[in-house]
């Protein structure tokens, strides 16, 4: 991956991605940012790659998915992909 691609991606992510523990095949659970008024666009590439949607965020402009990781590479090349986050479980107090 580029810089710029790499840029796009959460520390966590870029970590897990750099060791050898997953399989390519595997699914991750991501949050997948897009750029204005492409939401449809990353919808459409969710399903193309074998990701699952799980949560839309419209107010966002964020998908929650499953993806494989041999598909992150990808979506960072994306012009309309803004930031790929690993998915995280949040405690609100």
């Amino acid at each position: 991956m580029s810089e710029v691609e790499l840029s796009k991606l959460d520390d966590a992510l870029a970590r897990l991605l750099g060791t050898n523990y997953l399989e390519r095949s595997q699914k991750i659970p991501v949050a997948i940012q897009a750029a204005a008024g492409r939401m449809e666009a990353l919808l459409h590439a969710i399903g193309e790659n074998g990701g699952t949607v799980r949560h839309v965020m419209g107010p966002l402009n964020a998908v929650a998915a499953w993806i494989p990781v041999s598909a992150v590479s990808g979506f960072t090349a994306l012009d309309f992909v803004e930031e790929i986050e690993m998915d995280r479980v949040m405690h609100i107090a």
